[in-house]
């Protein structure tokens, strides 16, 4: 067997849907391209409810949605990241402490900016998967959810949840940053880079 083989299946000891208590809703196993983290793949956790800042709001322009990101202390066992743009820097240098922070497209809906499917284990295909189950909003408007993935055109990428069928077409959505939608922080951890 592969080392590769082994880290992936050492990632995966947990079923998709599974809450793991102080980590978060298991989403899946994640290796990134490029070799980075000596071939290690990480565990990608999603919070097991949408982002609520203080007053109850539960629908954030986005850079309400980074700010309330950067807030959360202690929120279901972890900090949130002040800014989602170094967290991969971090896992790299060993500095990343597990925090949340706003999923990018590929973690939120399997593709990357340019429509691409990329990861089988996106938030949105297990929306109804174990502990996921009924914690989306799935029913109501608004539907989306933001990813921290800008376009090319300089806006930023999110994710129809609403219930129609699973075509790539309803699921990616370029967004105005003034749009106000839902978030669903995720975190990594990587087996030895400090997570």
């Amino acid at each position: 067997m592969t080392q590769l083989k082994r880290s992936m299946q050492e990632a995966s000891r947990y079923s998709i849907g599974t809450l793991v208590p102080g980590k978060g809703i298991f989403a899946g196993p994640w290796q990134p391209a490029g070799g980075l983290w000596h071939g290690r793949p990480a565990q990608l956790f999603a919070a097991p409810q949408d982002l609520v800042n203080a007053s109850g709001q539960q629908h954030f322009k986005f850079h309400e949605a980074a700010i309330e990101v950067a807030r959360l202390q202690n929120w279901h066992g972890h900090d949130g990241a002040p800014r989602e743009d170094f967290i991969f820097e971090e896992i790299v240098n060993g500095t990343y402490r597990g925090q949340w922070f706003i999923p990018p497209m590929i973690f939120l809906s399997g593709i990357d900016r340019d429509h691409r499917p990329v990861f089988d284990y996106s938030l949105y295909k297990n929306k109804a998967v174990g502990a996921f189950a009924g914690t989306f909003a799935t029913g109501s408007k608004p539907y989306s959810y933001w990813s921290s993935t800008l376009s090319s055109h300089g806006s930023v990428q999110s994710t129809d949840f609403s219930d129609r069928p699973d075509d790539p077409s309803h699921i990616h959505v370029w967004s105005a940053p003034d749009f106000s939608y839902r978030c669903r922080p995720v975190r990594l951890e990587v087996p030895g880079f400090g997570s």
